[in-house]
């Protein structure tokens, strides 16, 4: 199991990398071309806001995972040990189903209206779209995990 999450986790970074580096190369050459030729790639601001979504999503798989988001250490923190290990194995095992409820009606409305196509280029919506129910998936994964292992809030796996 423990291999098989690590690949997920290598996959999903480098995922994360390259969208990451298409974003970087997409929105320079629209500002090289607004700028400096004096002309438009008219579909650059709409896939750079696309691929945006796309690391917001999926990056919140590996803060999941990393433990990385937002918590109150102070309050957690004066709870007894027993009482916190318990609080954040059943805090983590509601958000897996709330993430994975989330993914099951995002992967409906992707299914819905995915196949309709970008305004700017003809590829289908749907590429853009299923970064939600993909990345709800892992999260929920990701929360799953954590509640069976009990991890800790702010530990890493």
């Amino acid at each position: 199991m423990n291999r098989a999450i690590h690949f997920v986790d290598t996959i999903v970074d480098a995922v994360l990398a390259a969208i990451l580096a298409g974003t970087v190369v997409i929105l320079t050459a629209a500002v090289w071309y607004r700028y400096v030729l004096n002309s438009s790639l008219g579909w650059a601001d709409e896939v750079g806001s696309y691929l945006l979504v796309w690391i917001t999503f999926l990056g919140g798989y590996p803060c999941f995972r990393k433990g990385l988001h937002l918590d109150f250490p102070m309050v957690v923190g004066m709870l007894n040990p027993t009482v916190r290990h318990w609080l954040g194995r059943a805090v983590a095992a509601l958000l897996a189903v709330f993430c994975a409820f989330v993914a099951w009606q995002s992967w409906k409305v992707t299914s819905m209206i995915g196949g309709a196509r970008i305004s700017s280029l003809d590829i289908p919506r749907g590429l853009f779209l299923a970064s939600m129910p993909i990345s709800f998936a892992l999260m929920s994964l990701a929360l799953a995990l954590n509640a069976l292992r009990g991890k800790e809030p702010g530990t890493s796996s």
